[in-house]
């Protein structure tokens, strides 16, 4: 099983039955294993790196490119340079759409109704502290959203800008609280 940080915790086997001599816990315990084996195998193509990059460890990204980073443990997650657009809303206020970041794993997939229309999407954490920072869009239902797909939406108040500044969610938050992106 999966936490939110990202850690995995590997269940035990089931105790030994005399009844058939072990037999069902000893396949049992190999089937745990097996699950515990993909299930951290899935969890570490999660990680979102760099393209040519080769390090599973977190990056470090060039900190003259005006660095986005998570605000709890100042984690590098994107470039300003991939910033598609800022004109998108979360339910803490606003939300920018990065074309690529770095440094996080990606969570479940699931359908999601925004203002846009319905969305499959996977929220996004940050490597290093575990905390919820935005989301990937999967697949967009609706044909002139599609331009969505594949790219991840980090929360404004969840990062420190490239000049180290936060952001306050309350000032320009969405009427309504929304979980929603661009309206």
């Amino acid at each position: 099983m999966e936490s939110a940080t990202g850690t995995t915790r590997i269940a035990a086997p089931p105790a030994v039955s005399a009844d058939d001599g072990g037999l069902a816990a000893a396949t049992t315990a190999e089937e745990n294993v097996a699950a515990d084996a993909d299930a951290i195998a899935e969890m570490a193509s999660r990680l979102t790196v760099d393209a040519g990059n080769g390090n599973a460890g977190p990056i470090k990204l060039d900190a003259d490119s005006n660095v986005y980073s998570c605000k709890n443990c100042h984690m590098h997650l994107g470039l300003a340079a991939d910033i598609v657009s800022k004109a998108f809303h979360c339910k803490n206020g606003k939300a920018y759409l990065f074309n690529k970041v770095v440094n996080v794993t990606v969570g479940v997939k699931e359908d999601r109704m925004m203002i846009t229309g319905m969305h499959t999407i996977a929220d996004i954490f940050c490597v290093g502290c575990g905390c919820t920072i935005g989301w990937k869009y999967e697949a967009a239902h609706e044909k002139n959203q599609r331009y969505k797909e594949g790219k991840y939406i980090l929360e404004r108040y969840m990062l420190s800008g490239p000049d180290g500044s936060h952001y306050s969610g309350t000032q320009d938050s969405h009427v309504g609280g929304s979980d929603a992106d661009d309206a």
